[in-house]
């Protein structure tokens, strides 16, 4: 529902101006397509963001995501993006799936080269077989291919459920998985108060990028896995982003490995833990727990909140730290000659990052409720 077209402009790869005047098109043209940021680019914006001492980026789903959701069209355009067409709503004398592609190439749009027409279904699961390992080789991340009827009249009998074609089919690659080992397993206080488990891991290359930690969810988690301090496991990402233990080698226990158990106390307030009826979760029951404070400051600047400008978790911590704040309205109040010493802020940083926050002073009421992390 948010009109994001002049972040969109900013994509090279979406003609402003379409090529095929031979065609004779209609007033208005519906295209599909899908906004990709490489590898190398999420690694090049990394950098930027490391040199600002602002937080990296995940994956570059979430990156592209965010990105046109951008306010400032300038930030869009600093960030390298393309965009494949992969369907022509609009009727143009299309038979095939395949015309679509040649029709959209012709206008002036970036299609995938991959794009494949298939005699069978044998030949379909050769394709699938291939990128299974092929796809390591591609400039940017993928997790499946999309199956498509060919033909445009088949596609139109078959129709849509709800929001389900049912003339294309999503087939996902299974998970790239890899070994390693468990060094420990910590607790991490979140901002409802919720005790979480994580898996400190000997660190390991999955799907691109080097994973070091995994959560483990809650207790019941691990009594499931029956995971152990020691531990060898398998783990994948889940929909390539999310770090997940799948299995416990447990043939390869030596004895030594320690069992986890949820402690009694909070590892950061030593405050009483309770695990409420009816859930799995344990609870600190420290209103005012210091880890708690900080999550929800983190959760207060995050984008889909007030999204302040330079402001992520590091620049948090140091602020706390510091003593500068300690609540959320502490943001509002801070002045620059306060920010100067601290790492990283010279006398223009601690001046915008003043200028950010007071530029956050009125914003959308659903940004500023969400803000308040208010549960359910």
């Amino acid at each position: 529902g948010e009109n994001v077209t002049s972040n969109i402009k900013t994509i090279e790869s979406i003609p402003l101006t379409l090529e095929n005047v031979k065609l004779k098109l209609p007033t208005r043209l519906s295209v599909r397509g899908e906004v990709v940021i490489t590898k190398a680019e999420l690694e090049r914006i990394n950098k930027d963001q490391q040199k600002k001492y602002l937080p990296t980026f995940a994956n570059p789903r979430n990156l592209a995501a965010g990105t046109i959701r951008q306010l400032d069209p300038k930030i869009t355009a600093g960030r390298k993006m393309e965009f494949y067409a992969f369907e022509l709503l609009t009727d143009l004398g299309q038979t095939t799936h395949a015309e679509v592609h040649t029709l959209l190439k012709s206008l002036g749009f970036k299609t995938n080269q991959h794009c494949k027409e298939l005699a069978n279904v044998a030949a379909v699961a050769k394709y699938l077989k291939h990128w299974e390992n092929a796809r390591a080789n591609l400039p940017y991340l993928t997790d499946g291919v999309v199956i498509v009827v060919n033909n445009v009249a088949q596609e139109r009998a078959l129709g849509t459920v709800g929001k389900s074609e049912r003339w294309m089919l999503a087939y996902k690659f299974p998970a790239e998985q890899a070994t390693t080992t468990v060094k420990d397993i910590i607790v991490q206080v979140g901002r409802t108060g919720v005790l979480t488990p994580v898996a400190i891991l000997t660190p390991v290359l999955v799907a691109g990028t080097t994973v070091s930690r995994a959560t483990l969810h809650n207790q019941d988690e691990v009594d499931r896995l029956d995971i152990r301090v020691g531990d060898t496991v398998i783990i994948q990402k889940a929909g390539d982003i999310i770090p997940d233990v799948v299995e416990v080698l447990v043939k390869l226990r030596t004895g030594r490995e320690r069992q986890f158990r949820m402690p009694k106390a909070c590892p950061v307030c030593k405050t009483q833990v309770e695990r409420r009826v009816g859930e799995v979760a344990y609870y600190c029951l420290n209103a005012e727990c210091p880890a708690v404070a900080r999550e929800q400051l983190y959760h207060f600047v995050s984008r889909a909140a007030f999204d302040i400008d330079g402001v992520g978790p590091k620049i948090i911590d140091q602020l706390l730290d510091a003593g500068l704040i300690t609540t959320a309205a502490d943001l509002f109040l801070l002045k620059p000659e306060q920010l100067e010493g601290l790492d990283g802020f010279a006398a223009t940083a601690a001046q915008n990052l003043v200028k950010a926050v007071a530029t956050k002073k009125v914003i959308p009421l659903s940004r500023f409720i969400y803000s308040l992390g208010i549960r359910h």
